[in-house]
């Protein structure tokens, strides 16, 4: 009699009524807000640390903009002591010119803008400002390709054959300045 299976109606009422109370094992702990702020902090200052490490090993250049990639472009076309006084001065006229660029056409554009966000703006006078910021951007172009001529003057054949690959290749960032600022 000592290994008797129990009848099948008490192992239901067994697995029916559980022996431990079911709303304490389920009630949810509170959130520990001091220790989810110590983890995000942990998180953001190993992402900070990794990008700073990742600038150091794989030295990023301090910025890609017109004057670094003429940088690049002097270094690439291995200009000499002599050419360089070229290089420089076409440097200043591109600087000095996108300058008094955008001193005339940003209020042109500001005007262009305003009479655009009108309820029923005025075409006319829109295609005007856009007009004469065209003639302005001409005028542009002319004093800096004046300044290219001077530049490509003072080149080697050679240089001056590298100097047009790397300005007519759309894809090599070098040659970026010039063909912005020339022409497209």
């Amino acid at each position: 009699m000592g290994n008797r299976v129990p009848h099948r109606s008490i192992c239901w009422i067994r697995q029916a009524t559980p022996l431990v109370d079911m709303s304490v094992a389920t009630r949810k702990r509170p959130i520990n807000l001091t220790a989810v702020a110590l983890v995000l902090s942990l998180a953001l200052n190993i992402c900070a640390v990794g990008g700073f490490m990742y600038s150091r090993v794989y030295e990023m250049p301090h910025g890609s903009g017109m004057e670094y990639r003429l940088d690049m472009l002097s270094k690439r076309l291995h200009l000499t002591a002599a050419q360089m006084p070229a290089f420089e001065e076409f440097r200043r006229s591109l600087r000095h010119e996108q300058d008094g660029l955008g001193q005339y056409n940003d209020p042109l554009l500001a005007q262009a803008w305003t009479e655009l966000i009108k309820p029923e703006p005025d075409l006319t006078t829109v295609q005007g400002f856009i007009d004469q910021m065209s003639m302005h951007r001409h005028a542009f172009q002319i004093d800096v390709s004046a300044s290219l001529v001077h530049l490509l003057a003072a080149l080697t054949p050679e240089q001056r054959v590298q100097l047009a690959k790397i300005v007519t290749d759309r894809k090599d960032p070098g040659g970026g300045p010039i063909r912005i600022n020339v022409g497209n």
